[in-house]
């Protein structure tokens, strides 16, 4: 048992090893300069003074503050240096004195993050692909980590492997039957602007997307679906493949309801200002059923409960297939 654990844990310092080493050494990828951000780099720092407010005379706030700022952190750390506050809801804010802010300084140059997905794509890989074989490492490191290579790791793993597959093809058909696509989001513009400069298929990404948002969902059906199969084994080694298949439906069945909800919900509220609009707007019904935005979420709805419903049968069917008992 305890050489079982100590080779356990050197299989795992290995993998994690060298599954570093291949991240640092793939990440190796020259990337076009969409934005020069040439020694930029986000700083801590406070707020001393307002030099120029940006406030209006109806309460409005119009341009940039100027303001004095106390470096915190970085090579200028204490120096006291002058900067703009843009006007802005998603980058700026209204600047008070001794309020403690992040600012962009342009010094020294920034550190990369290591990914997989996002490497594999700027090379020129498919995002549904790319997608896949992340799903797949990371499911497999998953596995692993929670039961080793065992019978109910191996039949989770291929259940959640075809469920996200589902949910993905699932999610294909219904833009083509509906007329939506990778190039009916919100932010097309940007994206198509990159995908210009790079080897980026853009059309794809919402579809990886849709497989990255059930990962999790159908990663923990298909585990609870074995883990039962292989808790009634246990207590029943004689029981029939048949009975096994039965047992696993019928647990699927109850979770299968309350997951799918759960990523109705998820992907609802993640949408919660499209929705908070069109009610304000009170748009009539055939607007709303054939807008982009709405269509979009109902897909991804729709096709991630595809996705968890058939990876409860594919969870039974493996836990049966991998029972050794042949009769009954």
């Amino acid at each position: 048992m305890i050489h079982s654990r100590w080779f356990r844990l050197v299989v795992i310092v290995v993998l994690m090893v060298a599954g570093g080493l291949f991240l640092w050494q793939y990440n190796q990828v020259d990337k076009p300069q969409l934005v020069n951000s040439d020694g930029r780099v986000f700083e801590k720092a406070r707020v001393v003074d307002i030099v120029r407010d940006n406030l209006q005379e109806d309460g409005s706030r119009v341009g940039d503050q100027i303001v004095t700022l106390r470096m915190e952190d970085g090579p200028d750390a204490g120096q006291t240096v002058q900067a703009n506050c843009p006007n802005g809801l998603l980058f700026g804010t209204v600047c008070q004195p001794g309020m403690a802010v992040i600012v962009i300084s342009a010094n020294v140059g920034a550190m990369g993050v290591l990914f997989l997905f996002f490497p594999m794509v700027l090379r020129g890989m498919g995002p549904v692909a790319a997608a896949v074989i992340t799903s797949v490492i990371v499911l497999a490191a998953t596995m692993y980590l929670i039961n080793g290579w065992t019978k109910k790791s191996l039949a989770a793993f291929g259940a959640t492997l075809g469920g996200i597959l589902t949910a993905c093809l699932a999610a294909i058909l219904f833009g083509y039957a509906v007329n939506l696509s990778g190039y009916n989001v919100s932010n097309i513009e940007n994206l198509m602007f990159v995908a210009q400069n790079t080897l980026i298929d853009v059309g794809q990404i919402l579809f990886a997307g849709i497989l990255f948002a059930s990962l999790g969902a159908v990663m923990d059906i298909a585990m609870d679906v074995t883990a039962a199969c292989a808790e009634l084994e246990r207590h029943k080694p004689d029981i029939s493949r048949k009975a096994l298949f039965t047992a696993g439906m019928n647990v699927g069945r109850d979770v299968m309801g309350t997951m799918s909800t759960t990523l109705i919900l998820a992907f609802f509220g993640g949408s919660l200002g499209v929705w908070l609009l069109d009610y304000a707007y009170d748009l009539p019904y055939l607007q709303l059923i054939n807008s982009n935005a709405v269509g979009i979420e109902i897909m991804k709805g729709f096709s991630a409960s595809f996705g968890v419903i058939f990876t409860v049968p594919i969870a039974a069917a493996l836990s049966a297939v991998t029972h050794k008992v042949e009769h009954k």
